[in-house]
Parts: C-alpha cells; structure tokens; sequence
C-alpha cells in the first residue's frame, strides 16, 4: 500500500513533464522591386480551456514558465495523495503565486507567496501561508502564518529521555506567526532588519510523565535583531551565491509563559556553486539555541526534522533538546526539462550543553531524492532519507536549504 501511493504520487507530481506547449512560426520574408516585406507568419492563438479542470491542467503544464512580467500573480494549483511514516495517508494541497513589486525591473527578485492545506489519515491537518515579498532591491520581507493539529509519536524533552523511552503519542494544536523584516545595508549583500515571533502551543501527551511536570500549553512572543548575507541568484532555488544569517530573538516574560526572559539564536551558513551543466552543489551549516537564567520549556526547544530542512533522515520530533547543530551536503542535477534528482549527506545532534556532544549522539543523515519544477524556479520535493535505525519520506515544496 504505501509504495503504491508513492508511486501515485509521483505520477501526478510528473506526468506534466510529457507535453510540450507549441513553438511560435518562423518568419517569412517575401523581396519586390521597390522594398522588401517582412510578414511574421504568427502562430494561432491556442483556444483557450474552456471547462475550469483544463485550464488548472493547461496552468499546470506550463506552470514553469516565467509569467511574472506578463501578469499581476502567476498561480498554480497542484493536488497530489501521499505517505508518511509521521502521518500515515495524506492529501496536500497547494496554491503557489509569483509576482513582482516592478513589472519593469528585471534585477528585482521574484516575490512568492504559497498557500497550502494537508489533512492526514492519523488525524493531523495544517494550513500553512507562507512568502517572501520583495519591496524593492534593498527591502524584502519574509513572513508565516500557520495553524497544525498534529499526531504524532513522543518519546521525551531531551536528548537522553528521547533515547531510551518508548514512543508514546502526542496531539499538538499549534498557532504560529512569523516575520522577518531586512533591509539591505548601502550597495553590498548585508542586509540588517528585525524579526517578530509568536505562537501558541498546546499538547496533549499519552504519558503526561514525558513532560517531567511541564505545563502542556503555553504562549510566546518576542522580536529581535537579525544580520543577513545574501548573494544567491534566487532564495527559492538557488543555484549560486553565499547566504550568512544571524538572528537573535528576546521572549520577554512579561509576555510569555517562561518564568525568565530567554533568548533564542538562529545562526545559517550555506553556499552554493555548479560544477558542470544542470549541477548545483550546496553546503548548509545550521545551529540554533535558546539560553534563559531558568529552565527552558518544552516548546521552546529544538525539535528533529520539524520544517523538514534538515535531520531529514529522522522522524519528526524523534529527538528534543535545547540546541541542534547540525551539517549537510547536497548535489542537485537537473535530468530533462524539469525533473531533476538529489544526493545529500550529512549529521547532526542535539543538546543542552556543549559537554553533551559526544561520537555516540552525532547522528548521521544520508538520503537521495526527485524535483519537479512546480513554478519558475520553484520545486516540489520527495525525499528519502536515513539515520541510524530509521527512514523517512518527506514531501514538500521549494528546496531543502
């Protein structure tokens, strides 16, 4: 059963791949004795779909071409079935837009926003808004607005308890909002902003004792500064350029659940370059933490594979602790039109301090995958990945990192 929904999956993600749209005709010139006339046999204009299922088909198969500077919103509506061994069965939905601030300024970066709604066999469901809007070359603003209920298996709050206990299950209801505001430093790559963060989070645990006495709830809200570098060609899918980010956020608890104000760091490497036709190779450096006076919560820690960027081998929420850092490398090779395939290898760990990180708890991720691009520049992503003991199938739109 679950090979045979992967396998639908992929049929539906790729069978646009087979058609072609039509070629514009040659020009004919015709010589007299006074002039020359050049008439331009012009194509026939294609009829357009008439029903509203052939023009979401028609939209899908060209969805890969480049229509920003022709139109206000360039969309693209995708469903596609697929399997999971975090959610089970699972249907996705997914309404992708590009667009430009400047139809007239082809240096500006491509603005994206996404749309998109899983509901899943096991009883969890999402809807999940998503963009990056490109004010002008030296502002852009990334936000999320997102609502989950989530099931899924719970093995403990740290590193050690994840380790030995048997998974119990969890039921997650999760509100989060999210915006990073940057603004680009003079003519160079810096960029410098602020970022906001809140979100509401609320469990309910089978083995309330996984939580070591911890409120099952709670609400957080901070805001902070960010530093960014960035010089990729395209944030989306790059295939060129270097990307630094640094970001610290403050959870004041005059506003929040924690006892004490905590802080919580963000700091990304990655670099990306080609070495031969269709080739990218990328390189991703990762670390994020919190630090409080008191004990950090639950919610506030780090969580395996939860944005399916990296650790992709392990199962979401497999390992929990305070700090994750974590490495991977990826070749991406683009195959025919737009199918491409990926490699990737990597590790990482988690822990509550640096006297923590041992051989026995770095945790090594290897996997390959297929890409399909769903818009210009925009993939869709199948991974399947491993780590020690586990595998996972993660399905999801744009690259990894």
């Amino acid at each position: 059963m679950k090979r045979i929904l992967l396998h639908i999956s992929i049929l539906l993600l790729l069978s646009p791949v087979c058609l072609r749209a039509q070629e514009a005709s040659d020009i004919i010139v015709f010589h007299s004795d006074s002039a020359a006339v050049a008439l331009s046999a012009a194509p026939k204009a294609p009829q357009q779909p008439r029903s509203g299922l052939a023009r979401w088909w028609n939209s899908l198969i060209n969805g890969n071409i480049d229509r920003t500077f022709e139109r206000p919103f360039d969309f693209t509506f995708a469903v596609a079935p697929f399997y999971s061994a975090d959610t089970g069965v699972s249907f996705v939905a997914q309404l992708s837009a590009l667009y430009r601030v400047d139809r007239t300024d082809s240096l500006l970066q491509v603005s994206n926003l996404s749309l998109s709604a899983g509901a899943s066999w096991n009883g969890t469901y999402n809807v999940n808004l998503m963009g990056d809007h490109h004010i002008n070359r030296n502002q852009r603003l990334s936000y999320r607005v997102e609502f989950r209920r989530q099931v899924r298996d719970f093995w403990g709050i740290n590193y050690d308890d994840c380790n030995v206990n048997t998974a119990t299950t969890s039921r997650n209801l999760l509100l989060n909002l999210s915006a990073d505001y940057q603004q680009r430093i003079a003519a160079s790559g810096w960029f410098w902003g602020a970022s906001m963060r809140m979100f509401y989070n609320q469990a309910t645990v089978d083995q309330p004792a996984y939580l070591l006495g911890q409120d099952p709830k709670g609400f957080f809200a901070g805001f902070g500064p960010l530093i960014q570098y960035d010089t990729r060609d395209y944030s989306l899918n790059p295939k060129r350029g270097l990307y630094f980010f640094y970001r610290n956020v403050i959870y004041p608890n005059v506003i929040s659940t924690n006892a004490h104000w905590l802080v919580k760091t963000t700091a990304q490497f990655s670099a990306y370059h080609s070495a031969w036709k269709g080739s990218t190779f990328a390189y991703d450096v990762f670390f994020q933490g919190s630090a409080s006076r008191g004990q950090i919560l639950w919610q506030m820690r780090e969580i395996s594979c939860e944005d399916d960027r990296r650790m992709r081998g392990c199962q979401a929420g497999r390992y929990i602790d305070n700090n994750q850092l974590s490495a991977q490398f990826e070749i991406r090779q683009n195959v025919w039109k737009r199918l491409g395939v990926v490699a990737w290898g990597g590790c990482g760990t988690f822990y509550n301090s640096l006297s923590d990180i041992s051989g026995s708890r770095i945790l090594p991720t290897y996997g390959a995958g297929i890409r399909f691009e769903f818009k210009h520049n925009t993939n869709i992503r199948v991974d399947y990945g491993r780590t020690r003991n586990e595998s996972v199938i993660i399905f999801n739109f744009g690259e990894a990192f």
